[in-house]
């Protein structure tokens, strides 16, 4: 028979050849930002040098304030089990959206974080069509929740689409009175949360 330090080991295995299998980047964090496990997809990107860095087998983001926001969300969701999602760069290219969910241990101090990358938030028919349908949202206020979830703020996306920028402001309100949420950063948290499982 095998000891339960064996069964653990084993299951560990078994979950990270799973997590080596999906495409998506994922890193399993401590309170301290410590990476206990990164698979496949998330060493490749941090190995590319976009936006995160890992120093000493401390997870964080290449800019001050990214990196600060990222640690504040790992330590919340570790301790209070709350989610979020930090833009972590507006660089040239589309930001990386770090999701962080999570991950239950047998005792408070064993909680981690389950931090999910992503390469940006577009507008994919999918992401489009959950939001469509979970909350109501007309196509033009789910396009303008997506964009905002991206990374883009409200002057840009008021300008991508050539209206003025109370009249964005008053489609933001009906947004977020149809998700429940009360600050643009809740929209954006909630918008990359529904990315990561679409």
């Amino acid at each position: 028979m095998l000891s339960q330090e064996s069964a653990v080991g084993r299951e560990m295995n078994v979950a990270a050849n799973i997590l080596d299998r999906l495409s998506i980047p994922i890193l399993l964090v401590d309170r301290n930002a410590n990476v206990d496990y990164a698979n496949l997809p998330a060493k490749s990107l941090v190995l590319d040098g976009v936006s995160l860095t890992v120093v000493d087998h401390i997870f964080g983001g290449r800019h001050r304030d990214g990196a600060a926001s990222l640690r504040a969300a790992i330590v919340d969701t570790c301790v209070n089990g709350v989610g979020h999602a930090i833009v972590m760069d507006k660089g040239p290219s589309s930001p990386i959206v770090a999701v962080t969910m999570p991950f239950a241990g047998g005792r408070p101090a064993d909680n981690r974080a389950l931090v999910l990358l992503r390469s940006g938030i577009g507008p994919s028919d999918v992401l489009l069509s959950s939001l469509r349908e979970l909350f109501k949202l007309s196509s033009s206020e789910a396009e303008i929740a997506v964009a905002l979830g991206g990374g883009a703020n409200i002057n840009e996306v008021a300008r991508e689409r050539g209206v003025k920028r109370n009249t964005l402001r008053t489609q933001l309100a009906s947004i977020m009175e149809r998700t429940g949420t009360h600050r643009q950063a809740e929209l954006v948290a909630l918008i990359a949360k529904i990315d990561a499982l679409t």
